[in-house]
């Protein structure tokens, strides 16, 4: 992590991706009633994914059918690892592209016994911290009050993820000070991910990634950055991403969000990048 003027920052920001772009125009109706989930609907998926987390523990197969319909896919030792011990199965809904691609609605997971052991949500908010699903659903830069800013840029596709840059920028008028028991930037983040519609695919919290730093708050390193200062963080994004599939080649937005005031995230902007091939 580094300190650095304002004007050093960002010498290659890829271009923002716009989910409420007037040329889009009339196909806004069309993306709504279409949607962008192996052809079902947005209204469809959505309706999936409340379904999924109704879903209880130990439920059977049949009750789930009933519940949920059948899945689109049935993955096993073999054709997809299942991600949790124990697991024999899991049921896979919304899936985008072909066979093992990602499960936009979510999964299923069944034990040996044919009975339901979890289930998994790409918008799950029982694996965020209080106030990261509540982030602003406008695609845009948002500033905190105190003037402090994220951003996202040097936005790539690598194996397994997506490479980043983030920088935290301070366009207020304090030192802003956060002490933190893991890494300074990469470790606070919340990121969110876009189909080429601007619909949400799926939302994950780096902080469960980390391993503490110490037990005693009074030993935790502060991250410092003095007004018009920055300080940036080469960042590995989408760690979650392939418990759900693949995701298929195409046109794709992300945005990560810090939390600056208390349980309150502030978004960078979203940005666009390109997958050539299924990204696993």
């Amino acid at each position: 992590m580094n300190s650095h003027p304002r004007g050093r920052v960002f010498s290659d920001v890829i271009p923002s991706f716009d989910r409420t772009s007037p040329r889009l125009g009339w196909l806004l109706l069309v993306v709504v009633i279409l949607g962008a989930c192996g052809g079902k609907g947005v209204a469809v998926v959505d309706g999936l994914r409340r379904a999924i987390a109704g879903v209880a523990i130990g439920a059977t197969a049949d009750e789930v059918r009933r519940a949920l319909g059948e899945p689109d896919e049935v993955r096993r030792e073999g054709d997809k690892l299942p991600w949790m011990v124990g697991v024999a199965e899991e049921w896979a809904y919304g899936v985008l592209g072909g066979k093992g691609g990602f499960a936009a609605a979510g999964l299923v997971l069944f034990d040996d016994q044919g009975k339901v052991s979890a289930t998994a949500r790409p918008d799950d908010p029982e694996s965020l911290r209080p106030g990261a699903d509540r982030i602003p659903s406008d695609p845009g830069e948002l500033a905190a009050p105190s003037g402090m800013i994220c951003r996202l840029d040097r936005v790539r596709a690598e194996d397994g993820g997506v490479a980043a840059r983030v920088t935290l920028l301070n366009d207020g008028k304090h030192v802003f000070r956060h002490a933190h028991d893991h890494t300074g930037i990469g470790g606070n983040l919340v990121v969110e991910l876009f189909d080429a519609r601007g619909e949400l695919l799926e939302r994950s919290d780096m902080l469960t990634l980390h391993s503490p730093y110490s037990a005693d708050p009074d030993d935790w390193p502060v991250l410092v950055i003095e007004p018009g200062e920055s300080a940036s963080e080469d960042v590995r994004l989408g760690w979650r991403w392939s418990q759900f599939g693949a995701l298929p080649a195409g046109r794709y937005g992300i945005r990560v969000a810090f939390p600056f005031e208390g349980h309150r995230f502030f978004p960078s902007d979203t940005v666009a990048f390109e997958l050539s091939e299924a990204l696993r």
